[in-house]
């Protein structure tokens, strides 16, 4: 399946629509092109699938070129009823039943190919990773 992307008039901001629809097993893979930049947030969305939207909390990993998640574990449990936002250089962590977001560092850079890895989808279902990045010269 082909990723789309998306560029915002004069901004500077890109978008990656990346697709998915799941094998049997509920996994799927899809590279994208080359892309040179910070990623800034990703978005799942698999409410608006038309029905096939994949099993409840199921898994989404976005790797680089050397296997490294770039979400850092963010896209464990996504839901199947809402779409999610992770900013990758944010961890959300609970203390004393309070959740609380810390950023850690910057947002990751990529200047390659990245993979959307899909797990625990359900068989034939499909949603769409939304990757905003901006270029870095």
């Amino acid at each position: 399946m082909a990723a789309t992307y998306k560029q915002f008039g004069d901004r500077t901001t890109s978008r990656a629509d990346i697709a998915w629809t799941s094998a049997a097993d509920g996994t799927a893979t899809v590279a994208t092109k080359h892309l040179n930049g910070k990623i800034s947030r990703v978005t799942f969305d698999s409410a608006h699938s038309g029905g096939t939207q994949p099993t409840n909390n199921y898994d989404v990993t976005l790797t680089d070129e050397h296997g490294y998640d770039l979400l850092a574990a963010g896209g464990a449990n996504r839901s199947n009823a809402a779409a999610t936002t992770v900013i990758p250089a944010a961890s959300t962590t609970v203390i004393d039943g309070l959740t609380v977001t810390v950023t850690n560092s910057s947002p990751p850079v990529v200047d390659g190919v990245i993979t959307v890895n899909v797990t625990n989808g359900g068989n034939a279902k499909s949603g769409t990773v939304y990757v905003y990045f901006d270029p870095v010269c």
